[in-house]
């Protein structure tokens, strides 16, 4: 991967995960900011370096809309306003092994912002995630057992709930090459209970002016489809959704699938806690103890019986 560094369009942060934490939402509450510009593409995961040979379900669209070239993703910042503080997000950096190396190379002092949920929860969310696209066809039990089988298959990462919530090596290893004080990690609790202290404090580690933002809407929420045919549609292939742009335009198109995809949706049965328990004790109590000790926030609601 030859990566070139566009001077009058450095990136400066990137918000890198974990799936199904709330990174869409910031997204869009940062994107509401005058003088931040975030690209119309989230998700470029241009540092993943992925080659085009995904298998499984949606292998062909995860691919389309990742830039393959430096000529590719800095053209995604071309309408960045002189003097912007410039940044992306995508969730796939927090469990690849060489995002993190590959950024550090692009900017070494970039700025890396992080949000954790109980990795169950998470794994349950991502899962309902899959289901609610109609990319899914077993349990969320039988998910769990098949994953092996499908990273071995190399099947697209959505399809990783285990891997992707196993947080505490990825996390260090961010630490390590950016340094503690470059990398901001919040949970998704603090997003459901003060979202206006998290964004102060997003503003102030990326040295921006605070600016008014709109709190009150959350996005990609997981659920149970309604019409499965309209969700297909939605989450469809990108040269349909590119033509839908171009017609209507991006923002009126980004207005309507919002509209629709909520309308779209239905609350999904919660993951029980009988469940839940088994999840961490199988497979993420280690971990979320060295989380804990590693970015010193107290995990143990997450694994409370």
């Amino acid at each position: 991967m030859n990566i070139k560094i566009n001077k009058n369009k450095k990136l400066s942060f990137f918000i890198i995960g974990a799936p199904k934490c709330g990174t869409t939402t910031l997204y869009k509450w940062l994107s509401q900011h005058p003088n931040i510009f975030l690209p119309n593409n989230k998700e470029p995961c241009f540092f993943c370096d992925y080659k085009d040979n995904f298998k499984g379900p949606r292998a062909s669209s995860f691919f389309s809309s990742i830039p393959t070239s430096s000529y590719e993703y800095d053209a995604l910042f071309n309408n960045a306003g002189e003097g912007d503080i410039i940044g992306e997000a995508s969730v796939p950096y927090l469990s690849d092994k060489n995002a993190p190396h590959r950024i550090k190379k692009y900017n070494p002092k970039a700025k890396i912002i992080v949000i954790l949920r109980n990795p169950a929860q998470r794994a349950y969310s991502e899962y309902m995630h899959t289901i609610r696209d109609g990319y899914e066809n077993v349990s969320f039990k039988e998910s769990l057992e098949l994953e092996e089988e499908r990273k071995e298959s190399n099947w697209i990462p959505n399809f990783f709930h285990i891997t992707r919530g196993l947080y505490s090596e990825n996390i260090s290893t961010y630490i390590n090459l950016f340094g503690k004080e470059n990398v901001k990690i919040f949970l998704f609790e603090d997003i459901v209970t003060d979202p206006d202290k998290l964004i102060s404090d997003v503003f102030e580690f990326i040295d921006i002016a605070p600016s008014p933002i709109n709190t009150k809407t959350i996005y990609n929420a997981t659920g149970l489809t309604r019409v499965r045919w309209l969700q297909k549609l939605l989450s469809g292939k990108k040269k349909w959704k590119d033509l839908i742009k171009k017609i209507i335009g991006k923002t009126t198109s980004q207005k309507i699938k919002f509209f629709v995809d909520s309308a779209n949706l239905s609350k999904s049965k919660k993951l029980s806690k009988t469940v839940e328990i088994e999840l961490i004790e199988k497979y993420f109590r280690e971990d979320i103890i060295k989380l804990q000790e590693l970015i010193g926030r107290d995990l143990s609601s997450w694994l409370s019986k």
